[in-house]
């Protein structure tokens, strides 16, 4: 059975410089969705491993990397 959808905050803080972020837990296959100040990004991001994501580029500092997934 696949869980429901959550929206949780990246466990690390934009800093202006940092490009890999980390989901704070499991995702469903398929599910993971990166969002920057609550705005969706399609591209310029990959999944570099089950729980880390890199980005093309460092988001500003204190901008809100977040994410929606469907929990497992």
């Amino acid at each position: 059975m696949v869980g429901q959808f959550v929206h949780m905050k990246a466990t690390e803080d934009a800093d202006g410089i940092r490009t890999t972020f980390h989901v704070p837990e499991p995702h469903a296959d398929g599910t993971l969705q990166l969002c920057v100040n609550g705005r969706s990004f399609l591209d310029g991001w990959t999944i570099t491993d089950g729980l880390t994501v890199e980005l093309e580029e460092a988001p500003y500092e204190g901008d809100v990397i977040s994410f929606w997934y469907r929990q497992v």
